[in-house]
């Protein structure tokens, strides 16, 4: 009787699972963690990247009165229309490479949209105008939105029903991860005492990272 039960008592959720399972996971998982990291990486840096981009520091510094009022307002505005490009980018992305995964398949589009939002966070830390800062953060978007799309899928189809509830669960955890990344990274720049060279492209360069990503991937 107690090897009948024995026999019978379910498996936990993460017990005989393949190796395949895991890798899935953990890269699908990372994945999302730095799409979440890209995401915060510019909140915490856009008003600082549209001030260098609309008016020279020199410049700014000049500003008083009525003229600083209007300058910030504009801050805030452009700000506003980057920060809506960019979900409309991660909208697209999610809808496109949803398509575009049951014809390429999961892993490929996970490689080609983990390329497009690590390219193009780098890239936002290198132009000179608003309308380029604003075309790179929506392209930004289009790789962040069709990474989650093809890696939450990907989870979903290769986990068996008993344990796709916690594998999905655990990777939308790691959303708050990137979230305290970005933070991190941020900090650790102004700490650094680099404020004064624009430092915002840096913590975008440093956002790059994840296209190393791709590399485990193809292995």
């Amino acid at each position: 009787m107690d090897q009948t039960a024995s026999a019978a008592k379910p498996l936990k959720w993460y017990q005989g699972l393949e190796k395949y399972c895991w890798t899935v996971l953990i890269i699908s998982a990372l994945g999302w963690l730095f799409d979440t990291m890209d995401q915060n990486l510019f909140n915490l840096v856009r008003k600082t990247s549209m001030e260098d981009l609309l008016m020279p520091k020199a410049e700014r510094e000049a500003l008083t009165g009525a003229a600083k009022a209007a300058f910030n307002d504009d801050v805030a505005f452009k700000g506003g229309v980057v920060t809506s490009i960019f979900l409309l980018g991660w909208a697209a992305g999610g809808f496109i490479f949803g398509i575009l995964g049951d014809r390429l398949g999961r892993t490929k589009t996970m490689i080609v949209t983990i390329l497009i939002y690590a390219i193009f966070t780098g890239f936002s830390g290198m132009v000179n105008s608003w309308g380029l800062y604003a075309i790179a953060r929506f392209m930004t978007g289009v790789g962040v939105g069709g990474e989650w799309a093809a890696g939450a899928a990907l989870v979903a189809e290769t986990f068996p029903q008993r344990s796709r509830p916690m594998a999905l669960g655990f990777l939308q955890a790691l959303s708050s991860v990137g979230n305290m990344m970005a933070a991190c990274i941020t900090w650790g720049i102004e700490g650094a005492g680099i404020q004064d060279v624009q430092s915002w492209r840096i913590v975008y360069f440093v956002g790059a990272v994840p296209a190393l990503l791709v590399l485990w991937i193809r292995r």
